[in-house]
């Protein structure tokens, strides 16, 4: 798995090591959540997008259990 993630304020990836099972990308830039599918009759990319939700509907506040 190669896993992706992008600094919301400088636009840095920072790419793990291993690129031959499939890829997943944080956007923090975007608010983006991107997975390419590796089936080979496929290879499309699924996004799944925080920022227009953000605008409706703010998502759940996290707890932490003790």
């Amino acid at each position: 798995m190669q896993i992706v993630c992008k600094c919301k304020y400088c636009g840095h990836s920072t790419i793990s090591d291993n690129e031959n099972d499939m890829t997943l990308e944080f956007d923090a830039l975007e608010e983006e959540i991107r997975f390419v599918c590796r089936n080979k009759n496929c290879r499309k990319n699924n996004v799944i997008s925080f920022a227009s939700r953000k605008k409706t509907q703010p998502l759940p506040k996290a707890m932490v259990g003790r």
